[in-house]
């Protein structure tokens, strides 16, 4: 009996977790905008020869745009969770992804301003 109850509000909670999942399916078109920004923006990026360096970082995230909205486009036609799943996979590398280039940059200019300081306090 407890078993059922525990079953039946997992399922309650997939379900509203499904119409939300829907809702922001129909919104594809934006993270699909945003993506093709985000590669053409690398890929000018990449025009120039310090570009190379970091041109990669923006494809890499416009292609993970646009896999997600097309795991959410491929999760409301056909409802499969797996589909879901996979979207928001992508979703949460994305994530993961821009936290650790923020950091990664906040601990740069950390180090930049600090050898400033050095230089200024040498003068």
């Amino acid at each position: 009996m407890v078993c059922r109850t525990v079953e039946n509000q997992e399922l309650a909670v997939f379900e509203e977790f499904r119409d939300l999942a829907r809702v922001l399916a129909k919104e594809t078109i934006w993270v699909k905008i945003v993506g093709f920004y985000l590669i053409v923006n690398g890929a000018a990026t990449a025009l120039s020869i310090i570009g190379l360096v970091i041109a990669w970082l923006p494809i890499w995230l416009g292609v993970l745009l646009l896999q997600f909205a097309n795991g959410m486009e491929t999760f409301a036609e056909h409802g499969d969770p797996d589909d879901m799943l996979r979207a928001f996979n992508r979703l949460a590398l994305i994530f993961k992804i821009i936290g650790i280039t923020v950091t990664v940059s906040i601990v740069l200019l950390v180090l930049v301003g600090l050898v400033l300081a050095a230089v200024l306090a040498a003068v």
